[in-house]
Parts: structure tokens; sequence; C-alpha cells
């Protein structure tokens, strides 16, 4: 129980730039194996969001991140670097960010930028 709640704190307060499941296990004091079942217990309540197999965001960075996508979207085809700006992310977290927003159908991408997307 405590490992859950310190995990809610360190996602939470990572927003869209959480650390990789190494890290987090490792600041836990909790092995992979765990912090797996943590993270899984937590996707099954929909608390956080996968955007990879890496990268794990609370739900409510993810529907903050989703409008802000949403919005600089609308405006027309839009390049990853108005959204890195928006966002303040590094291309590390941005790049799949914006794919998850593709999948979602949040965003479509386009060869002049994302639009939005049949989901938006």
């Amino acid at each position: 129980a405590e490992a859950l709640s310190s995990l809610r704190a360190v996602l939470s307060s990572a927003g869209l730039s959480p650390p990789p499941p190494a890290e987090l296990a490792g600041r836990l004091g909790v092995d992979r194996e765990l912090l797996n079942d943590l993270l899984n217990l937590l996707l099954e309540q929909a608390e956080i969001v996968r955007v990879t197999p890496e990268i794990f965001v609370t739900r409510d960075s993810e529907a903050r991140a989703r409008e802000t996508v949403r919005r600089i979207a609308s405006a027309g085809a839009t390049a990853p670097g108005d959204f890195r700006e928006a966002l303040g992310l590094t291309r590390k977290y941005l790049i799949p960010l914006l794919e998850h927003m593709d999948r979602a159908g949040v965003t479509r991408r386009t060869p002049a930028g994302r639009v939005l997307g049949e989901r938006a």
C-alpha cells in the first residue's frame, strides 16, 4: 500500500515526463515485478495511462495534455515544435505522446503536420 501511494505521488509530480520503470522501481525500493503489478493495478483502475511500454502518466496529466493538443491542432496542421513549446516537453516524451494522441484519434499525422483527428 505504501509503495502504491508513493508510485501515485511520483507519477503525479512527474506530469508528462515520468521516470522510466527501472528508475521508478529503484525510487520506490521495489523490484520490477512488483512495480509492474502496481502499474497494472493503476491501469485497471484507470488512474494512469500507458503512453508507451516505458511511459506511464496519470489520467489527469494525459487529459490536460489532450486538451492542449486539441486546442493547438484545431488551428490547423501543427508541427511537433509547436506542441513541444506548449507542453514543455523534450522530444523524448513529446513524440511518444503525439503518437499516443494519434492512436487515440485526438490528432492525425499528415505531411503538413498534425491535425484534429476523428475523435477529437
